[in-house]
């Protein structure tokens, strides 16, 4: 009787990710009878390596080739909805040491649960009695049958899937019922860990060999010549929504500083192209765009097309370097990062002194900097000092990923909204800062994307979703221009202010910059907000979680 719980308790454990997919997982929303066939098939996987090994060794097998897996694709089922695929791997591993640090510290007890699963399943594993699960006749019976029956299976698939059947050879029809089978241990665990794995090795790769091009390419752009001197800013946002922003039209007073900045224009509808900084950002600092991703490893990025026409160029970050940022960074005459130098991310003010500094070594010359902002990163309460802790209550650092919940709204928007005022601050202090330079100045503001707070039906919080809604899209884009730079460009002040009310992706960033640098060779004026040109978009793409493209009108 003991060895047959101990057995039961093992198969359920082992179970426990594919039943959790039946019930959570919105890419196996099928009928009952497909439903039925998926915990076939799940079951026949089981079945096969008991025919082979007797029930300790199977248990420890089965252990060390799903148990040890299983918390990555609860994460992926709980988190979005969906079995894992190689892109929420990709997510995870990127993650950097603070982030992991604050989500491990607020769920503490998922991964003890973990652990606890752990050793339940090894000791009962150790424990079972060493003797086949299955008996001999069985699995002989086995070793037959699903073999005839996959067979049998395809053959009969092949004829009634395909409505063009006539139309295509036997052979053809074959594979495609095989291709269509194969693809179904996608969202079979742990059949879809592995090949996410691999196919995250494949992309990582794919990503290397386009960045080895990047070392021969040139936008063969000439030194800017001008005595006028230049100064050029771009402010990367983190996690900040359109509709937060007072000056944008929302109730609460979350921007006071930025609404009596003068020559500050707010873009109001504006959108990222993809929920995740890691999707997001090299959209914006490159030629690329949601339909030509790969531009963004091929050619070098926009502080690095300023570096060839002369420009002193900086990469200034509250955020942990990535392999992207750091390739760019690399290039550039100045970098900084917070957790290079302090070992944690600090508040964003920090980004201010060093804007400053670089700004005063190199007044003589033209600078183009990239400032990139925590902002308003969950966890929202750590991303401001207490005294704006203005809206209230807010969530405290006790609090957590654990307030993550449609009870704790009311929380969790004053917490975002107090990043939002104290992020007003700094972004007013970056344009005094750069109002203080000598020569023509610009600053432009956008967000990498926006966020989600429990706003419809869907209950969704933070962003990077498998989905994608219009709240994680909709992002603001501000831009400040000096007295200096209005003189010398009225025709081009005129056409942003005209522009401001035009729908518009973030692609229009690298353009803009490139068309007031003069650089018109690689400047797509259809996407320079500073030109009369700028073509507003009617249909939005975003990039979301699972790389899939959301599209929507307005």
């Amino acid at each position: 009787m003991k060895n047959a719980v101990r057995t039961i308790i093992l198969l359920a454990l082992l179970l426990m990710p594919n039943v959790y997919a039946m019930v959570t997982a919105t890419n196996l929303n099928y009928s009952v009878g497909k439903e039925v066939a998926y915990l076939a098939v799940v079951l026949l996987s089981l079945a096969l390596p008991a025919t082979l090994l007797k029930a300790r060794a199977y248990f420890i097998f089965e252990g060390v080739v799903q148990m040890l897996f299983f918390p990555f694709e609860m994460a992926s089922l709980y988190l979005n909805g969906l079995t894992i695929n190689y892109h929420f791997l990709d997510f995870i591993t990127l993650t950097n040491i603070h982030e992991a640090t604050e989500l491990a510290g607020s769920l503490w007890f998922i991964p003890l649960a973990v652990v606890l699963i752990w050793i339940l399943y090894f000791t009962l594993a150790a424990k079972v009695d060493n003797k086949f699960l299955i008996p001999a006749k069985t699995r002989k019976a086995v070793w037959i049958g699903i073999p005839l029956l996959f067979i049998a299976g395809m053959i009969a698939l092949s004829r009634v899937s395909d409505p063009n059947t006539n139309e295509k050879s036997a052979r053809k029809r074959l594979e495609l019922v095989f291709e269509t089978t194969l693809n179904k241990f996608e969202k079979i665990y742990p059949y879809d860990v592995y090949l996410s794995i691999w196919q995250l090795h494949e992309y990582r790769e794919r990503i290397r060999k386009m960045e080895k091009q990047i070392a021969s390419f040139s936008f063969n752009l000439q030194a800017d010549t001008s005595a006028v001197r230049k100064h050029y800013v771009l402010v990367l946002g983190e996690a900040l929504r359109a509709d937060h922003l007072h000056l944008n039209g929302y109730e609460r007073n979350t921007t006071p500083m930025l609404d009596s900045v003068k020559g500050l224009v707010s873009f109001t509808k504006m959108y990222s192209q993809a929920n995740l900084t890691s999707q997001s950002l090299p959209l914006i600092v490159s030629r690329a765009d949601v339909q030509h991703r790969d531009i963004a490893y091929t050619e070098k990025s926009l502080p690095e097309a300023f570096a060839e026409a002369g420009y002193k160029t900086a990469w200034i970050s509250n955020h942990e370097a990535s392999a992207f940022t750091r390739r760019i960074s690399n290039k550039l005459d100045y970098q900084f990062y917070t957790t290079d130098t302090h070992g944690i991310i600090a508040f964003d003010t920090i980004l201010i002194r060093q804007l400053s500094e670089f700004l005063k070594q190199h007044d003589d010359v033209n600078t183009m900097t990239v400032v990139h902002c925590i902002g308003s990163h969950f966890k929202y309460c750590e991303r401001y000092p207490d005294e704006y802790n203005v809206f209230s209550p807010a969530m405290s650092s006790a609090d957590g990923y654990a307030i993550l919940s449609p009870e704790h709204k009311n929380k969790i928007i004053n917490a975002y909204d107090n990043t939002v005022l104290y992020e007003d601050y700094v972004w007013a202090n970056l344009i005094k800062t750069l109002d203080s330079a000598d020569g023509e100045c610009v600053l432009m503001f956008i967000s990498d994307h926006g966020e989600n707070l429990v706003d419809d039906e869907n209950n969704l919080i933070l962003h990077g979703t498998y989905i994608g809604t219009q709240y994680e899209a909709h992002v603001p884009l501000l831009v400040w221009v000096n007295r200096q730079f209005k003189e010398a460009h009225p025709k081009e002040t005129s056409a942003m202010l005209s522009n401001s009310g035009k729908q518009l992706s973030s692609d229009v960033v690298f353009h803009s910059f490139t068309g007031i640098g003069g650089f018109q060779s690689i400047t797509d004026s259809t996407k320079n907000i500073f030109s009369p040109a700028l073509a507003g978009k009617d249909t939005i793409l975003m990039l979301t979680g699972s790389e899939n493209i959301y599209k929507f009108t307005n």
